[in-house]
């Protein structure tokens, strides 16, 4: 007598009456939003420099500011309120080079590249 393939495959493919359950796993993505820095370059003897670029749901919210250096990782963290326009004192006694300023808030991140003279 032939074999019927019913006969060699698993049970569980028969059971036409079981529910499978899927499994969603939600990955939380957040994608890292420009953020205009002027002047740029910034000189150490005006070290004040606006931030431009953040989003509209963040006004009014507060936010974490860091400074990298390249070299030196976080430099500078500060606490401070999102606006449409921030004004912010970057700090006269960094040597001149490329920092990288980050600003984080409860539902973004924003990057920008400040170089300093």
């Amino acid at each position: 007598m032939r074999e019927s393939h019913r006969d060699w495959l698993p049970a569980q493919v028969y059971q036409h009456n079981s529910q499978i359950e899927p499994s969603v796993d939600v990955l939380e993505v957040s994608v890292v939003q420009p953020l205009m820095l002027f002047p740029n370059p910034v000189s150490s003897d005006d070290p004040i420099i606006s931030l431009l670029g953040i989003a509209e749901e963040d006004y009014g919210k507060m936010g974490t500011l860091f400074v990298h250096s390249i070299n030196d990782g976080v430099i500078v963290s500060d606490e401070i309120n999102c606006e449409e326009q921030i004004a912010f004192n970057i700090m006269d006694d960094l040597p001149g080079g490329i920092y990288v300023i980050i600003l984080r808030t409860e539902r973004n991140t924003y990057s920008g590249k400040l170089i300093m003279r």
